[in-house]
């Protein structure tokens, strides 16, 4: 077991907690994961935040950069 004592920025002393550490939590967060996976696979926000970031690094992985400006009447 470890105890860690802190101190609080006005000088209050904290009592220690007192943890041990397992590996358990591994199993939990994998699945945890797998339905974040899935949920933002379906959600229309993300969808359209993941087709905005791929436009965007497609972007940034071009070399030549094209500038185009409107054209005026009077260059018609």
């Amino acid at each position: 077991m470890k105890k860690k004592k802190i101190t609080h920025y006005l000088g209050i002393k904290i009592p220690a907690a007192t943890y041990s550490e397992t590996n358990k939590a591994r199993k939990d967060v994998e699945a945890l994961n797998e339905k974040h996976l899935e949920r933002i696979a379906k959600d229309p926000e993300f969808i359209a935040l993941n087709e905005d970031l791929k436009i965007r690094d497609e972007r940034r992985e071009r070399k030549i950069l094209i500038i185009e400006f409107p054209r005026t009447q009077s260059r018609k």
